[in-house]
């Protein structure tokens, strides 16, 4: 998984599978970026392994 911080607190999620799907996520709470964390990783719920 890719993971960016940037100054102004963007975070960037990618699939570990390199199937295109990926989260920005900027100036969330802890809780929301676990969650969305969780979303981005778990591949089997990505539309690509579904098909």
């Amino acid at each position: 998984m890719r993971f960016q911080q940037a100054v102004n607190n963007v975070q960037l999620f990618t699939c570990p599978e390199r199937c295109g799907v990926e989260i920005r996520a900027t100036n969330q709470p802890a809780d929301r970026v676990a969650r969305l964390r969780e979303l981005v990783t778990d591949h089997s719920q990505h539309p690509a392994a579904r098909s």
